[in-house]
């Protein structure tokens, strides 16, 4: 009897200590983050798409997002327009991952071919400092992604 108690204190610590060293291993990464960094097999866009600010006022956004990639991408969101995006906040002087468009009910896949562009309509409280971010994927390969900053607000 003795043995299996301490069998299963063993086990116990072995996995309280195993919970402990992964929790270490992600709290880089809060939130969204988990979820959408790269796991094994998947890897980055080769060439980041360039992000021009074109216009911000009254709470609107317009970022023209041009894709130079070398491969057709695609992405999700609720219009062609206006892109799944995740968020991060300032946290006295550190960017934390803060919400995000979880839910998919209206979302589709849309696509941006190569060597063409497009405006992303972005909606933002004007005092907030913030940093917007999609997700592009590479069209033919779900595991090529980049997570892509659209947007950044920040005072200092």
């Amino acid at each position: 009897m003795r043995g299996k108690k301490e069998k299963t204190i063993f086990l116990f610590v072995f996995l309280l200590c195993l919970t402990v060293f992964y929790s270490v291993l992600v709290s880089e990464l809060t939130g969204w983050e988990k979820f959408v960094s790269h796991k094994e097999g998947e890897s980055e866009l080769k060439k980041a798409p360039v992000v021009t600010l074109k216009d911000s006022k009254d709470g609107k956004i317009y970022i023209e997002l041009k894709n130079i990639t070398g491969v057709d991408l695609r992405y999700n969101g609720y219009s062609k327009n206006s892109p799944q995006l995740f968020f991060k906040k300032k946290k006295g002087k550190t960017w934390v991952a803060a919400g995000w468009h979880r839910c998919g009910t209206g979302m589709t896949i849309h696509f941006l071919k190569d060597k063409e562009s497009i405006t992303f309509k972005l909606y933002h409280d004007d005092k907030e400092e913030v940093q917007i971010f999609t997700i592009l994927r590479d069209r033919e390969n779900n595991k090529i992604f980049s997570i892509i900053k659209l947007f950044e607000k920040n005072e200092g």
